[in-house]
């Protein structure tokens, strides 16, 4: 087989090269990696429409739909205007795009948000508090990570709003 990857951008490597933080993965392995995949792999910079996605059906013995979480979804509460996603905080963070002041509450304190804690912290934050719902599935390096800058894990409590003065 000679596998054809579409991605529109022209970025390799996704959420990877894209939002993950470099402390997770060091940059220079990173493009050590997508350089030896594309030159093994083709890849096409091309936003796919649906006659697009049909010939491609029609062209190739499989065809593999590995898009990934493109929407966020925000909570449904007052205020949510006022909060960034965490993929979109990541992507900006990424290419040091954001600075997100000394006090920072995340909501959600799974290992993403404990991405979003140190990538924080990396960027100038001093007080910084996840919030979750339940017990924080967390676990690992992420976790440890964001207990090492200084994040506090305040659960199990529950988003009412968020304002100017901070999250409800």
């Amino acid at each position: 087989h000679e596998p054809v990857i579409y991605a529109k951008g022209g970025l390799l490597g996704g959420k990877l090269a894209e939002v993950i933080p470099h402390s997770r993965f060091p940059q220079e392995a990173i493009a050590h990696e997508l350089k030896q995949f594309s030159e093994r792999i083709k890849d096409v910079d091309q936003e796919l429409s649906a006659s697009d996605f049909g010939k491609l059906v029609s062209d190739y013995d499989l065809v593999v739909i590995a898009v990934g979480a493109q929407m966020p979804r925000k909570l449904p509460v007052e205020g949510k205007d006022k909060a960034l996603t965490a993929l979109e905080f990541l992507r900006q963070a990424k290419k040091d795009g954001i600075q997100p002041g000394q006090r920072v509450v995340i909501i959600g304190a799974g290992n993403v948000g404990c991405d979003v804690a140190t990538e924080a912290h990396r960027l100038g934050a001093s007080d910084i508090t996840l919030l979750d719902v339940q017990t924080p599935a967390s676990f690992g390096h992420e976790r440890e990570a964001a207990e090492a800058c200084g994040a506090k894990f305040r659960y199990p409590v529950f988003t009412a709003a968020i304002t100017d003065e901070g999250v409800l």
